[in-house]
């Protein structure tokens, strides 16, 4: 690094041009201040001093008072369209003192997420510290000139320049957790007060740990212990293809119920969602003709299960309830750390949930006549679940409403064959009260269907369920099953 890192702009001139930006920032109409604020805190001063020097990229903002990591979790700003942020994205800071392995006090600077929690024998091993650590009294806290709330990697630290450019030089031993440069969210930066409760910065947490001199990079925290998901870790394969809608239909289900169990403080938006990779493969529609087709159609998706497989998800999914009769030969070929979901097993979870021994399955004739092709064949019958099944007219009908769908999508011709085939069944062809949607072509429909069709029974979509099921796997949470209509 050196003076003339970006744009040939010098150190003290890019400090002037970051100043200007801090004093933009002054006397916010939120804070409702008592006396007018004229200049930027020395603190904060020294916090743009330093990271100008070292060329990290940062950026301040400010906030209400807040005075500690769970408090400032739902007053940080980042300027993306949402108060508040992850507390996994807030830097948590413990200074304590402890002696080191020359027998001399040394008073160390400890940081982590700040949804995790410090291990001090890990701690003690990583200086090879000769005492328990302990946290630093308030008396030397005051003495360092700052108050608990308002430490940061920053505080007492100063720029020099060094072989390697320029370096933050701190007082203290400096020791971050392994965790904090392993971007879990979106955007991969970390925040943390400057020395002032209602001024804060957001940088980039890798490329600051360069620049600080010594600085030790170790895991210190307890195994396990966070609050809350961590969206860009978890990553989500979606295969579709019969339909392609019914793939698209299952992401807005997914995304929809990940915005609704994070809850209007823990949403943050599109950097809150997983990434995804979405295939739709053509091939798949071939499953309508499964057992005359069964290998050419999987010679066709197994090298698409391939390519997936390879980028280890945390879930791959199937937006289809016929495809999963290769379910067996598809989870052979996952990691143990990928969860396989597909619309036979959540639709089971369900059934078990609710305590239901009883239900009509409404799909093709590979689907609902539970023969050796379907894949729910297996599960509901090992389950002792009873299907009862619908007449070859009906099957029949339901086979011609499917690739309608696929020809047309949601015109009102098929929306009013949707509510005449339904009507028909509902009516004169089940007794069961619990009725399962296991086709994607009728999923598909359902949210346009402008007066209810239930004819007094419990429907499920299997779709949705799967969005459910897919959307609580990613968040790392128990399953909850309210996918009715």
């Amino acid at each position: 690094m050196s003076q003339e890192r970006f744009n040939g702009q010098p150190i003290e001139a890019r400090f002037a041009d970051e100043l200007a930006k801090a004093r933009s920032l002054l006397n916010p109409g939120f804070l409702r201040l008592e006396a007018e604020e004229t200049n930027v805190p020395m603190p904060v001063q020294n916090v743009i001093r330093q990271l100008t020097a070292t060329g990290i990229w940062f950026r301040l903002s400010r906030n209400l008072k807040a005075e500690s990591c769970a408090d400032a979790t739902h007053k940080r700003n980042r300027g993306l369209g949402q108060m508040g942020i992850p507390l996994h994205d807030e830097l948590k800071t413990f200074l304590g003192q402890t002696i080191g392995p020359d027998g001399q006090e040394i008073i160390v600077m400890v940081h982590c997420r700040g949804d995790q929690d410090l291990d001090f024998d890990l701690i003690e091993k990583a200086l090879k510290a000769k005492a328990p650590l302990e946290r630093l009294s308030p008396d030397k806290i005051s003495a360092l000139g700052v108050n608990y709330g308002l430490i940061n990697p920053f505080t007492g630290a100063e720029t020099v320049s060094h072989d390697r450019g320029q370096m933050i030089y701190s007082p203290f031993v400096q020791v971050f957790d392994s965790d904090v440069i392993l971007p879990p969210t979106v955007p991969p930066t970390m925040m943390t007060n400057t020395g002032d409760y209602t001024w804060a910065v957001e940088f980039d947490t890798q490329e600051l740990i360069k620049v600080i001199f010594r600085a030790k990079v170790v895991t210190v925290t307890k195994e396990e212990f966070f609050e809350g998901a961590r969206f860009a870790n978890s990553r989500l394969a979606l295969l579709t293809g019969n339909s392609p809608e019914s793939g698209m239909s299952l992401l807005v289900k997914i995304n929809e119920k990940i915005r609704a169990a994070l809850g209007e403080n823990g949403n943050f938006g599109d950097v809150s969602l997983p990434n995804v990779t979405f295939r739709s493969v053509p091939a798949m529609g071939l499953t309508m003709d499964l057992s005359q087709r069964r290998e050419q159609v999987w010679r066709l998706i197994r090298p698409v299960i391939e390519e997936l497989a390879k980028q280890e998800p945390d879930v791959l999914t199937i937006a289809c309830n016929t495809t999963p009769y290769f379910t067996q030969e598809i989870a052979e070929m996952l990691d143990r750390r990928t969860t396989l979901l597909t619309t036979p097993r959540v639709t089971l979870d369900f059934l078990k949930a609710r305590q239901i021994s009883q239900v009509a399955l409404i799909g093709i004739p590979y689907v609902a006549e539970l023969e050796e092709w379907s894949a729910f064949l297996r599960p509901l019958r090992e389950a002792g679940v009873e299907v009862e099944k619908l007449s070859p007219k009906a099957l029949e009908r339901i086979n011609e409403l499917a690739f309608a769908v696929k020809r047309s999508a949601a015109t009102e011709a098929n929306l009013t064959s949707l509510a005449n085939v339904l009507r028909d069944i509902l009516d004169r062809e089940v007794n069961a009260q619990t009725i399962a949607i296991a086709l994607t072509e009728i999923s598909q429909l359902l949210p346009f269907t402008r007066r209810s069709i239930s004819r007094g029974k419990t429907l499920i979509d299997t779709l949705d369920l799967l969005a459910n099921a897919v959307a609580l796997r990613l968040l790392k949470k128990p399953f909850v099953y309210s996918a009715t209509y």
